[in-house]
């Protein structure tokens, strides 16, 4: 699967070792990063001086861009960022599967992005607070959930006016609705 990753930049320096261990858990059961970055990153951050005028929007929008190629989307999204906040908002958006991750160390303080969302964000978004021993878990388990054999997909296409008059006598026909004729004759086609 293809995974998006999207974590608190300005906590780089001190987050790395997590930030690492989440993109080896994703990485090691043969998933795809939409794009490996962190580790030029934390060497950018680690060799500024000025590390608040880094400009990380530019890494933002290249996150943005890439968001749509992504069957699901993993936040590490303990601090608050509006950059990490406007991509779990697209993902959501693009009606992407994404697991927000939240520090349980953090529950207490007032900057922990989680404080704003509810469990129920959307069903498309999974709240989890965790530790160092449940994060294989966490992660394990919403990649498992969201593998996309087990899950029909959906997509929109354009037919003719013949076209959508051949399904409609198939449907009236078969009482099929003109979606199962679809995955009917591509199934047949396939089996070929």
């Amino acid at each position: 699967m293809i995974i998006h990753f999207a974590a608190v930049k300005h906590a780089l320096d001190r987050d790395y070792e997590q930030l690492r261990e989440i993109l080896d858990i994703i990485t090691e059961s043969g998933n795809t990063l939409t794009r490996e970055r962190l580790d030029k990153e934390y060497e950018m951050a680690r060799s500024s001086k000025y590390f608040d005028e880094i400009n990380w929007w530019i890494s933002t929008k290249k996150d943005l861009r890439i968001l749509a190629r992504a069957d699901i989307v993993i936040v590490e999204a303990t601090e608050e960022s509006l950059s990490v906040g406007y991509q779990i908002a697209t993902a959501v958006q693009l009606k992407k599967p994404v697991l927000i991750l939240i520090r349980k160390d953090a529950l207490s303080t007032n900057t922990s992005f989680g404080n704003g969302i509810s469990p129920d964000f959307d069903s498309l978004a999974t709240v989890k607070r965790y530790d160092t021993d449940s994060l294989r878990v966490v992660i394990g388990a919403f990649i498992n959930e969201n593998k996309i054999h087990k899950k029909d997909m959906r997509f929109n296409f354009f037919i003719n006016p013949e076209i959508n008059a051949y399904l409609k006598y198939q449907a009236h026909i078969t009482g099929k609705n003109k979606s199962e004729i679809l995955r009917d004759l591509v199934l047949r086609e396939i089996s070929k």
